[in-house]
């Protein structure tokens, strides 16, 4: 999303990509930057958590994704090992799943997490991932938590952040005029959005321009 991107704005801009969960556009940049022939991808920005025991802020280097077609497909264990590294030990790891569709139900993303072992799930990765692998492009996934998955989402809410990460002002206004209880439900989401993207800009800036890239 737009928000997720302009946190690299220390990378040339022709190297980022924002796909806002569209599939069909996240497979078109991918491929265009394949044909401007980079030597490796980085899938960068928030995740839902699958995994009860993560919280919010937490940071994902991903050692595989799982596809739509549940297919497993491995990320550079050079490259995320150099990206942990970094970071000291303070990320997590594991399989990020692949989903058309945001998961906002606890329930479901728990029963999701006993039936994949997938600690955390987003709409992108997967397709940048098919086509990576496709034409042997080593490519990474730094994710964070931004709603963990003990956390409910109200559907109401969740319709309020547009694909870009922008919140729809006007249906705030109009939601919470209708059904005021909801404030403390956005209130709490808007905590959480500034805790993640806190942490993402932090891993942002420790790893602008190049994300440990090392000719790998």
């Amino acid at each position: 999303m737009g928000l997720e991107a302009a946190l690299l704005k220390d990378f040339p801009q022709k190297f980022v990509g924002v796909a806002g969960g569209n599939e069909k556009k996240v497979k078109s940049l991918t491929q265009g930057f394949i044909e401007q022939q980079v030597e490796g991808l980085v899938s960068f920005g928030f995740a839902g958590g699958l995994d009860p025991d993560l919280d919010v802020g937490t940071v994902i280097v991903a050692k595989s994704v799982a596809t739509l077609s549940g297919q497993e497909i491995l990320t550079s264990a050079k490259w995320g090992n150099k990206i942990g590294a970094q970071l000291g030990g303070f990320y997590s790891t594991g399989t990020i799943l692949g989903s058309k569709y945001p998961i906002i139900d606890p329930q479901q993303k728990i029963d999701v997490f006993h039936q994949t072992n997938a600690v955390a799930v987003d709409m992108e990765s997967y397709a940048m991932a098919e086509i990576a692998h496709a034409h042997q492009i080593p490519f990474i996934i730094i994710r964070v938590i931004l709603d963990p998955a003990q956390k409910k989402i109200h559907p109401k809410i969740a319709a309020l952040f547009q694909a870009d990460g922008k919140i729809d002002s006007k249906g705030i206004i109009k939601i919470l005029l209708k059904e005021p209880k909801l404030l403390k439900e956005f209130l709490d989401l808007g905590r959480q959005f500034y805790l993640a993207r806190r942490r993402l800009n932090y891993v942002a800036r420790l790893f602008c321009p190049d994300f440990a890239f090392g000719g790998f």
